[in-house]
């Protein structure tokens, strides 16, 4: 009697949780490709914040940081980031006079600020070596982590602290209970800090499989050190299986529909850097080319896909259309409630052009079928749409105006059926390129022979999406 094979526990591991609907579409991909190629798998999330991923998603879900996610914190910048490398304290200073007398006194206010210091550090250093043991235990068991892409590979938010040290942890982790490890189409975002090198070179260097999303996200890696086989594989939402229908059936109504999705470039709040008078003029812009596109018959609707910092830019691009126009704020579709991956491909598929500055909102153009202006605020976009050869439809965020919108939408409309053709053709492709790495990656799950690789990536397609211009014609 042959003994049935065991069951498989496979791990999602992504800084999601966080109301960016991109990355949740990202998570449910891999599901549903794990759930296609492997039934009866166990499935567990580790995620930023496990108590969304097991309401949204349905499946077990456990921490990768110590400190519990705030739904009220702000965003910072492009991605969201609580930084965990610190810990607040109930140990303090004295306060009121007490504090002012001790100042008076050489070296006492120094001494005393130095042993509270102290103590937070040593309280941190407890609790993150507590959260380890948790978390290795959670792990256990687990036969392979899957790193699951979005630009996580970055310190422009917490510092190295942040995204590197988490994956320098989950790392020493996978090594340590003897779980596979993959990065999967990773991308990455802005790398300063010497320490951050060196986490992220190490969880890269040392881990059973990497790939990367974008030309861009390889120079960063291999700029750290990170050499050999490096594959570039799309990401990881093109391999979503698409609702049912036509999902690329046109805007039911007369007026054609014009889908626009701002980001909080140089938000005071909401960017890693704050620039008040520059966002001013990117919201402004936005603006004048929203009251364009209805002075010409176009229908307008302003979308998130992260629903915790693009609404405020959504409400600033409208206050300033209405100090151009009082009243036309009405002339505006509603914008759409979205809760769920699912509410974001509903409300694109009804739109039926996109200006995106978004990556994801970029992407799902692409599964969708429908034109996009790529509004590039980092290379990551820049490389996305000239995947789907559409380096003529991209604007460079610091060069988005409202003559440059104007333009390239102009370009765009004169085109569209030839996009849509390209969009039909590409997308399979980097489908297919996906269904190659899924093959590859869940192999680590086999057996492993003597001669195979550490990290082997021949299975990566040879034939990866052409990046190649459209020829528009004249």
């Amino acid at each position: 009697m042959t003994n049935a094979s065991p069951i498989k526990r496979i791990g999602i591991f992504g800084h999601v949780g966080t109301q960016n609907m991109g990355d949740e579409i990202i998570i449910e991909a891999v599901i549903q490709n794990i759930r296609s190629r492997h039934p009866g798998a166990e499935i567990r999330a580790f995620t930023f914040n496990p108590d969304d991923t097991r309401a949204r998603h349905a499946i077990p879900a456990f921490p990768i940081r110590r400190r519990k996610f705030s739904a009220s914190r702000p965003v910072a910048g492009a991605s969201i980031e609580i930084q965990s490398g610190t810990a607040t304290s109930s140990v303090g200073l004295p306060g009121g006079g007490v504090k002012a007398i001790l100042k008076r006194i050489p070296f006492l206010f120094a001494a005393l600020k130095m042993v509270r210091n102290g103590l937070q550090n040593v309280r941190a250093a407890l609790e993150e070596i507590a959260f380890l043991v948790r978390s290795s235990k959670n792990l256990r068991g687990v036969d392979l982590l899957l790193i699951a892409g979005s630009g996580q590979l970055t310190d422009a938010s917490g510092g190295a602290w942040a995204y590197p040290y988490t994956f320098f942890k989950w790392f020493l982790l996978s090594r340590l209970v003897g779980t596979k490890l993959a990065f999967v189409s990773i991308g990455t975002g802005w790398i300063d800090s010497s320490l951050s090198k060196f986490f992220l070179r190490t969880a890269l260097r040392g881990a059973d499989y990497r790939s990367f999303r974008e030309e861009s996200a390889v120079q960063r890696v291999e700029a750290l050190g990170v050499t050999g086989e490096n594959p570039i594989v799309p990401d990881l939402a093109y391999s979503l299986q698409m609702p049912s229908g036509d999902s690329a059936t046109l805007s039911a109504s007369s007026a054609k529909t014009v889908g626009i999705n701002p980001i909080p470039f140089f938000h005071p709040v909401l960017w890693h850097e704050a620039d008040p008078a520059r966002y001013t003029t990117y919201t402004d812009a936005h603006a004048d080319f929203a009251l364009w596109l209805i002075d010409r018959g176009y229908s307008v609707v302003f979308f998130p896909t992260q629903l915790r910092a693009d609404p405020p830019v959504i409400a600033d691009v409208i206050a300033a259309m209405e100090r151009r126009r009082a009243g036309v704020s009405a002339q505006l579709l509603p914008s759409p409630q979205l809760h769920a991956g699912d509410d974001l491909l509903a409300a694109m598929a009804r739109m039926d052009f996109v200006v995106a500055a978004r990556f994801h909102g970029v992407l799902v153009s692409h599964l969708l079928g429908k034109p996009v202006l790529g509004v590039s605020y980092h290379q990551k976009t820049a490389d996305l749409m000239a995947r789907m050869g559409q380096q003529d439809c991209t604007l460079k965020i610091e060069e988005c105006s409202s003559e440059t919108l104007k333009q390239t939408f102009c370009f765009i409309e004169s085109h569209q059926a030839a996009i849509r053709a390209e969009f039909a053709r590409r997308v399979p492709e980097c489908r297919a390129a996906l269904d190659s790495q899924y093959e590859r990656v869940f192999g680590l799950l086999e057996p492993r022979t003597a001669a195979t690789k550490t990290l082997n990536t021949s299975a990566v397609p040879a034939k990866e999406p052409s990046n190649a211009r459209i020829n528009y014609g004249s």
